[in-house]
């Protein structure tokens, strides 16, 4: 099997097809969260600065993208 990278450097099956599927709320999440360095960044800054709690940037950063696609959701990546 073949793949291509998406516009995000998301490595894709070359048959892949977007629209015939529903993308569940992994997909969604991992499409939307913040890089990985920037993660890493702020994980750092909240062990540096006794934060690591919900009211850390770390936490704050993945909480917005986690409330947007709860688990068990779904939607359709492009409208009909």
């Amino acid at each position: 099997m073949a793949f291509h990278k998406d516009e995000n450097g998301v490595a894709l099956p070359d048959d892949f097809d977007p629209r015939e599927i529903e993308w569940t709320y992994d997909i969604s999440r991992l499409k939307e969260f913040p890089h990985f360095a920037e993660q890493l960044d702020a994980l750092w800054h909240d062990i540096d600065n006794g934060t690591l709690d919900k009211t850390g940037a770390f936490y704050t950063l993945l909480k917005v993208t986690k409330d947007k696609y709860p688990k068990g959701s779904t939607r359709k990546p492009y409208k009909e």
